[in-house]
């Protein structure tokens, strides 16, 4: 059976095929006239990828096995690695099994195939696989941030590589978008435009990506994240500014950090995916609500990271909201926001943490 490049979205294993393929019809999206090859040619592209994966009926029990709900392998390279291009589940699966349904394969992949897997790092305490690896590395980074050295790390990172893999999380947020910030009066007077920019610098408290002293600008997607985001009690004032941008910025999206071309990494896709695991950890620790009572010292591994980012030429970061499952962002300069003239303000009336009734104030 002959696949073509139409039947992947990886722009690398297209590559391959335009490369290597003949002129055939493709068996599996029925495209005519293409340049094909055999699925099991791509066998040894794929593997890193396939590798990290093994079948539950390993390590599970029969009675384990009755209960367990998971994904096939051909369900997983579809939606977690966006390998395919064929809206059909059974010429999907029909793929998979060409690629890997080999001699080798049935001797190092037993069952892979036919039950459900999963990434065998989660389900064994190895010390080695990359999210032990990584969970150490970033202990032992807070912890020589904090109480050993602050400006010069004794272990350093692999800059080279932690600086690809930041550029694997980038985006663009484009000009026109329309983000919300926040305020409690602590007065019951409502705040001016001029007033809900970003804290002038000595005013600037230390908070999850700034140290104290320099300023950023914290912004939500939505405004009842923007409201949740300030923890606001019954009776309270708040105000509410959009901002909208002048301009297209380069940020950082610590919210989904996905791999869209795996194949390009061949055997190096293990240590990709243990830098990425590492700034999973940042975009955790950014998203914890701000507590008053923790120390300055707290926020320092954040605050290297988001300035290790922003010394990168980046604009900002994007980080989940714990509080309602929104988007939160932190920019590193306001000079491309224009704030609105006109300010909303409310009064809280109910609140069911993380919710909130609010009454608009004309």
């Amino acid at each position: 059976m002959n696949c073509c490049k139409n039947c992947f979205q990886d722009s690398d294993v297209k590559k391959y095929i335009l490369k290597n393929g003949k002129i055939k019809d493709c068996d599996f999206c029925g495209s005519k006239s293409v340049p094909c090859v055999e699925p099991h040619d791509l066998r040894q592209m794929l593997n890193p990828i396939i590798s990290l994966y093994i079948s539950v009926e390993n390590f599970m029990s029969t009675d384990e096995l009755k209960e367990f709900e998971g994904d096939m392998l051909w369900e997983i390279l579809n939606r977690d690695w966006y390998l395919f291009n064929i809206f059909d589940n059974t010429m999907i699966e029909s793929l998979t099994a060409q690629i890997v349904n080999t001699k080798s394969y049935k001797e190092d992949y037993p069952l892979i195939l036919t039950s459900y897997v999963v990434k065998k790092e989660d389900y064994y305490n190895d010390e080695n696989h990359p999210s032990e690896i990584m969970e150490n590395k970033w202990e032992i980074f807070t912890d020589s941030i904090k109480t050993i050295n602050r400006f010069f790390l004794q272990k350093e990172f692999n800059h080279s590589l932690l600086r690809r893999m930041i550029g694997i999380c980038k985006k663009t947020i484009h000009k026109d978008t329309v983000l919300y910030r926040c305020r409690i009066s602590p007065n019951k007077e409502t705040f001016s435009s001029s007033e809900m920019g970003r804290p002038p610098c000595e005013k600037a408290t230390p908070g999850r990506a700034n140290p104290r002293g320099i300023s950023y600008l914290y912004l939500a997607l939505e405004e009842e994240t923007a409201i949740s985001e300030v923890r606001p009690y019954i009776g309270d004032l708040i105000s509410v500014a959009t901002f909208r941008l002048t301009k297209d910025l380069k940020i950082i999206d610590l919210e989904n950090i996905v791999i869209k071309r795996p194949v390009k990494y061949g055997h190096n896709l293990s240590e990709v995916i243990k830098y990425l695991d590492f700034l999973r950890k940042l975009g955790e620790f950014l998203e914890k609500p701000i507590n008053p009572l923790r120390t300055e010292i707290d926020y320092l591994p954040t605050q290297y990271l988001c300035e290790y980012i922003k010394h990168l030429g980046y604009d900002g970061v994007r980080y989940r909201s714990s509080l309602n499952k929104g988007s939160n962002f932190v920019f590193f300069f306001d000079e491309a926001f224009e704030v609105s003239t006109i300010v909303s303000n409310y009064t809280i009336k109910e609140m069911t943490f993380p919710n909130y009734e609010y009454e608009h104030l004309k």
